[in-house]
């Protein structure tokens, strides 16, 4: 995605380019698979925000620019290599 495509140039642009970035993270944060390389997620995570900027009327409450992350783990998580630096 080039950066003159990453405009985001209608409200419904702006609508699909949420949908994209939000299924995109959940397949990511789900099964580790996502449709979009990291550039590709950066580019429209970029393009969202700058829409957003422009329009704060039109943000949308499920718009990924504000997660921190794109999900949470419950419960204990199996880690091949202990994180020591969590050990106190």
């Amino acid at each position: 995605m080039t950066e003159t495509s990453a405009l985001l140039l209608s409200p419904a642009a702006y609508v699909e380019a949420v949908t994209t970035a939000v299924a995109a993270s959940a397949a990511y944060y789900g099964d580790g698979g996502t449709p979009l390389g990291d550039d590709e997620y950066d580019g429209l995570l970029r393009a969202i925000a700058a829409y957003e900027e422009d329009h704060p009327d039109e943000v949308l409450a499920e718009s990924p620019t504000g997660k921190v992350a794109g999900g949470a783990v419950q419960g204990d998580v199996p880690h091949t290599v202990p994180m020591l630096s969590l050990v106190l």
